[in-house]
Parts: structure tokens; sequence; C-alpha cells
């Protein structure tokens, strides 16, 4: 009879069967960490900076799910009212601060008298901007309970005279896991860059804002967001980009509209909109509903008998038992009824 023996392994065995897990561990922790997304906010301006002075835009934006900010990226626009007396930009300065001094606010600079040198004291000539700014370390961390995002845009030597037109910050978080995400009244949900799909599956509380205070969600082409736990609030819902949006989950807490501008919304859940309305807005929006679903909600067309929207039904039988209003148009598509 064989007789069994005891497993043994030398401290260099051990220490590699260690080390391959602490790499499968980490694997696993950078998998959780690419579940990333990006929250958009625009900030319209069009105030005039002072000749060798300063102005500051300052934004309150709470956001409720993500926990932490692991990059900003930051969009400028600024021109010269005035034709005979236009902005320098080598005259100027503009920095962004997140928070308040008593919670240690991060500040990122966004330029400095740009082209300015020993040699060339004046700098930039252009007398208009419209640029963009990535920050990957200056605004990392938790969240700040102020919620507060300062624009300041100074103008540093005299003559010319500048306006802040609109600027626009875009953070990047981790994907909430509990709890309702609340991106913040005229938040846009996006998809971060190189990813192509986006699953919330925690409740999307919209609030009551509607027009540039609404909520947005920004699918691009061949990108797809899947929302499966449903929608809360009054306000509006409004589907920009090209790509797609997929509501999954049922939304009793829902009575708001979601306005469709471009792209394709697919429902999958007959309670999906919950007692609110559907509405068309752009051009060759496309409405995709399951098999055998009993959509009961509003469905609004708009009032251009030139504008096309498409509603399609792959397979089997789709029943819309709501009101259908506008003089728009809507082709129906699929092999389903």
């Amino acid at each position: 009879m064989k007789t069994r023996r005891p497993i043994t392994r030398s401290c260099a065995v051990r220490r590699r069967i260690l080390q391959a897990a602490g790499l499968l561990a980490g694997v696993a922790l950078a998998e959780r960490a690419s579940a990333d997304l990006l929250l958009e906010r625009v900030i319209d301006v069009n105030q005039l900076i002072p000749d060798r002075g300063q102005y500051v835009s300052s934004i309150s934006w709470p956001v409720v799910g993500i926990t932490s900010i692991s990059s900003v990226k930051v969009n400028l626009q600024l021109s010269s009212p005035n034709a005979s007396n236009p902005m320098w930009l080598g005259d100027m300065v503009a920095s962004l601060t997140y928070g308040v001094a008593s919670e240690d606010e991060r500040v990122g600079v966004l330029f400095n008298r740009p082209g300015v040198t020993g040699q060339d004291p004046f700098g930039s000539s252009d007398s208009s901007l419209n640029q963009s700014y990535s920050f990957t370390t200056e605004f990392d961390g938790s969240l700040l309970a102020s919620n507060r995002w300062r624009m300041l845009v100074g103008d540093q030597m005299v003559g010319g005279v500048g306006r802040l037109n609109r600027w626009s910050i875009a953070i990047t978080g981790a994907v909430p896991e509990s709890g309702d995400f609340d991106p913040g009244s005229g938040g846009t949900i996006q998809i971060v860059e190189g990813a192509s799909t986006l699953t919330l599956d925690r409740p999307v509380e919209l609030g009551s804002g509607t027009g540039d205070d609404a909520v947005k969600a920004r699918p691009d082409a061949g990108q797809t967001m899947n929302w499966s736990s449903g929608i809360k609030g009054t306000g509006q819902l409004i589907k920009e980009g090209d790509g797609k949006l997929v509501l999954s989950g049922a939304s009793s807490e829902f009575s708001g509209t979601l306005k469709v501008d471009a792209g394709e919304v697919e429902i999958t859940n007959a309670s999906a909109l919950g007692t609110g309305g559907l509405e068309f807005r752009g051009d060759g929006a496309r409405l995709n509903l399951a098999q055998n679903l009993n959509l009961s909600n509003a469905i609004a067309l708009g009032n251009d008998s030139g504008r096309k929207s498409e509603f399609a039904v792959g397979s089997g039988a789709t029943t819309l038992s709501g009101a259908l209003s506008g003089s728009g148009q809507l082709d129906k598509r699929g092999s389903g009824r």
C-alpha cells in the first residue's frame, strides 16, 4: 500500500505562490479600478475680464455616488469683445481651484502669461482661446464637502480687454457601488476615453432640473450605456451623442421626461420611464423596444413635420399604449410588430 507523504514547499516556492497570488489580486483591483465614468459640467459666463484685474467664476457642484476623483479635464474659452483693443493672451493667467482653504483646497494652473520669456516679455499675441487642459494629480483624491469649483482668469498688464465666454470641467471617478448616483444639476454622464461600455447598477437621481440644469447622458458612436436600476426625479434626462442608452431597470420614482436629441435609446423594461414621458427632438433619433413590451408612456414627436424619428422592434410584438402626439414623422423598423 502506498503511503501518502505531506507536501512540503521550500521558502522560494512559497514566495513564488504568494507573489502570484499578489499579482492576481493586483489584476482584480486593476479591473475594478478601470470601471470609471466621466462627468462633465459646462458653465456659460460671458463676463468681461477687467484690464489689469481678474474675474472669478464659481459654482457649487454636489455629486453623490462618486467617492473620489482620479483626473480632471478643463476647457476654457476666451475672446476679445473690443476689436480695437483686443485681449493679449501673453498678459493673461488662469487657474482652477477645488474646495476652500479650510479643507485643503486643490489648485491647478492652466497657464501663466503664455509665451513670455526673457527674450519675449509680451508673450502670445492671440486674441482668443479655446483650449483644453488635463490634470492627472492636482485634483485627485476624495470629494470635498464644499463642492466648490472656482475658475480664475486674470489680466496682468495694462491694455487689452478679454472676455470669459465659458468653461467646462470633466471629472473622472469610479462607478458608484452603493446607494443612489446623483451627477448633480447640469451634469453630463459620459464613458471614459478608450472604453465602449458603461454599466450603472445604481439608481440615477435626476432631480428636478430642466434645460441647462437637466442631467444628460452622452455615449459617443460605438459606445453603450446600460442603466439597470432605474431613474428617479421629476426633471429631464437628455440623451445626447450618437451611441446607445439602455434603460433596463424599473423607475417607480420617475415622473419627468426623457428627451432624445441624438443616437439610440433601448427600453427593455415596461416601467423604465415610470410615469414620465418620452420626447424625440433630434432627426434620426431611434427608440428600440424589447419583444412583447407594453410601453404606456406618452410619446411626443415634436412639431417639425420634416423631422424623422425611428421606432424599432427586432422581433415579436410590442404595444405602444400611451398617447402619441406631434407632427413629426415616426418610422417603424425591424421585423417585429
